[in-house]
């Protein structure tokens, strides 16, 4: 008899148990989100090209380079975060680069050539100051094979073709302003053939770097 109570309540305590376990709610809980890398968008105001316009020919000079009246270019670049970022310059033209005597072909892009003449050059001069989120910061350049950091007021950029010199400033932020300022040299009267149109073709790629 007490046998068969105790197997009575052992069954009667298993239906409970599994009426139970398909009774029992359950919630699912997610987790999403986003990895994105860096992205900036760099722009000039007014477009990306400086022009000269006509230039007459008895403008240039006999052994003297004719020197261009300076051109500003505001530069912005807007990030998606605040970040800490440089801007690099490559020369497009580097093979048609003249030394002109003020600056030394480290610092100057070429203008193209025409019939095996090179035009000229110019240079490009950043700051003194640039400004990150609306305010100025203090505009740096280093150099990407590790010579170091160096501190400028206004800064003559340096070309180099695997856009080794980066210029940034000391503080992060997500909408930077540079000013650039760019001058233009044009050949010696003699190294160039007058008898045509000569144009500038000037091309730098400025590019974003994210450090």
């Amino acid at each position: 008899m007490n046998k068969q109570v105790t197997l009575l309540c052992t069954l009667a305590a298993s239906l409970l148990f599994s009426f139970s376990a398909q009774a029992a709610e359950t919630a699912e809980m997610k987790v999403k989100g986003s990895i994105l890398p860096p992205a900036c968008t760099p722009t000039f105001a007014g477009g990306n090209t400086v022009d000269y316009e006509t230039i007459p020919a008895k403008s240039l000079k006999s052994r003297e380079y004719a020197k261009l009246e300076t051109r500003s270019i505001p530069f912005t670049v807007t990030c998606n975060a605040k970040m800490r970022i440089g801007i690099a310059v490559t020369d497009n033209r580097a093979t048609s680069r003249i030394d002109s005597g003020s600056f030394s072909s480290a610092h100057s892009f070429g203008l193209g050539s025409v019939d095996g003449k090179n035009v000229g050059n110019y240079v490009l001069a950043l700051g003194p100051d640039v400004k990150v989120d609306g305010n100025n910061s203090q505009l740096v350049f280093f150099d990407t094979q590790g010579t170091g950091v160096s501190n400028f007021g206004s800064l003559i950029m340096s070309v180099h073709n695997t856009a080794r010199f980066i210029y940034t400033a000391l503080t992060a932020g997500q909408v930077w302003t540079f000013d650039m300022n760019l001058t233009a040299y044009l050949n010696k009267r003699e190294n160039l053939n007058l008898t045509g149109s000569i144009p500038l073709d000037g091309s730098a790629t400025i590019e974003v770097k994210y450090l």
